[in-house]
């Protein structure tokens, strides 16, 4: 942000008014200033032109402010979070909005199992809108074992079937979550990587991948 004001030409303004006003009252030797009338008018015209250049001055930056904060306020920061019941099958997905907007969402799940594609249902296949209320939650639902149903599996079958090469792919998803508020703006996560692990019960995500960004 610019962090210059009007404030310092004003104030040089009324010291440069108050020197000539002075001159006229203890005038320097070789110097001698002629209050005229035209003298006098530009003086006042010039004084304000300084306090009105000040004033636009502080109208824009206290604008600037204004705007820099409600784009703040405004910016899309919902966040989403899995959880599991108490059965430990069913996954509680839950959207945040800490907004004071109306905001929609499109959650796509992308889940496979053992590396093919599997439906589950709208909600979650990047299909259906979900409608998050200002400073509220949205809370959905999906079950583990109608997921692996779709692929003729069960979760006894899948946990015998688990090995340590086999257990980040045999339930995964690639979630995609993307965001509008009611203004319009957008925000889309980047696509996140997730396996279920059948020992412990619950999503992990991938938290590490190549770097190819040179960082």
């Amino acid at each position: 942000m610019n962090k210059w004001s009007g404030e310092p030409v004003l104030l040089i303004g009324i010291i440069i008014i108050g020197l000539l006003a002075l001159s006229s009252v203890f005038p320097p030797p070789t110097f001698k200033f002629n209050w005229s009338s035209s003298t006098i008018t530009n003086l006042i015209l010039g004084a304000t032109l300084i306090i009105m250049l000040s004033y636009a001055r502080n109208t824009q930056r206290m604008a600037t402010i204004a705007e820099k904060r409600w784009e703040r306020e405004s910016m899309i920061r919902a966040t989403y979070n899995m959880t599991m019941a108490a059965d430990k099958n069913t996954v509680l997905f839950a959207i945040t909005n800490p907004s004071t907007l109306l905001l929609s969402s499109l959650v796509n799940c992308n889940f496979k199992i053992y590396e093919e594609p599997v439906d589950y249902n709208d909600a979650y296949n990047g299909k259906d809108l979900w409608e998050i209320f200002p400073g509220q939650i949205s809370q959905g639902h999906f079950e583990i074992s109608t997921l692996l149903s779709k692929k003729g599996k069960t979760i006894e079958q899948i946990k015998m079937e688990r090995t340590q090469a086999n257990r980040e792919e045999q339930l995964t998803m690639e979630l995609e979550i993307k965001f509008r508020d009611e203004t319009g703006e957008e925000k889309e996560l980047p696509t996140r990587r997730h396996f279920f692990d059948f020992e412990r019960k619950y999503w992990v995500p991938e938290i590490t991948k190549k770097n190819t960004i040179g960082l």
